[in-house]
């Protein structure tokens, strides 16, 4: 699994900005799963978390799932 801040996976790695940019201000952390020997974007699955900084603790608010379409 691979998770990185400030980011978005689709496979690959992208601005969340370019997906869905009403949310790309907020904290989000993007993560990608996919098997040790990845043979297509068709195996990886894809998530990024975001979360609203103006609640205590932050809250999770929008969760944006990416897949690639078969």
């Amino acid at each position: 699994m691979t998770t990185r801040t400030g980011s978005h996976f689709n496979c690959l790695e992208y601005e969340l900005s370019s997906l869905v940019p009403e949310l790309a201000d907020m904290p989000h952390v993007g993560t990608m799963l996919n098997p040790s020997a990845l043979e297509s974007c068709l195996e990886s699955w894809n998530m990024t978390m975001v979360f609203d900084p103006q609640k205590e603790p932050p809250a999770l608010v929008a969760v944006v799932h990416d897949r690639w379409e078969w």
